[in-house]
């Protein structure tokens, strides 16, 4: 009933519209709609204070979205992001790094590391402990660190502000 009456309004597939975006469920979500609520995702260096607070509860470094892994603050590695940079470079979940470029590991080495890594165009080495066993591994990424945030896009109507807005209507 409900699509017959839409086409008789406006013809379209609704049918397939509705399957779409109401029966299929998507592996990740859609950022389109941010977008279009002139909220675009963009990336930066700079971790938010969510980001940091995260980090510091759960006493670890989320380069996820950079190397590709998250390390807890006595260097093991808790998370590699398959297909990543750290995951390439031979790094798996439960090594224990013991140095970062050269320096010992502390989790401002190897964001320095991270961070150096746009200049220099050398790969990250990291020596990693795996029970008595010791490896090195070249880690090829040179994109720095990497966080997300959303950004106000200037001259695009802001849709989440429009939708918390009261309407004149809709007074007690």
């Amino acid at each position: 009933d409900i699509i017959a009456t839409l086409n008789s309004v406006q013809p379209n597939n609704w049918t397939a519209f509705f399957r779409r975006r109401v029966e299929m469920v998507r592996p990740r979500a859609t950022i389109q709609g941010l977008e279009n609520a002139g909220w675009p995702l963009t990336y930066d260096d700079r971790r938010s204070d969510y980001w940091t607070a995260d980090e510091d509860h759960n006493k670890s470094t989320d380069l996820t979205l950079s190397i590709g892994m998250v390390v807890k603050s006595e260097g093991v590695v808790d998370d590699v992001e398959i297909g990543g940079p750290a995951q390439k470079g031979g790094l798996a979940p439960g090594v224990k790094i013991t140095s970062v470029n050269g320096r010992s590991f502390s989790p401002s080495a190897l964001r320095e590391a991270v961070s150096n890594s746009v200049a220099s165009g050398d790969p990250i080495e990291v020596v990693a402990k795996d029970g008595d066993y010791s490896n090195t591994y070249s880690i090829e990424y040179h994109g720095g660190e990497k966080y997300p945030h959303l950004d106000r896009q200037p001259g695009k109507t802001d849709m989440f502000r429009a939708i918390g807005q009261p309407h004149a209507d809709s007074a007690p």
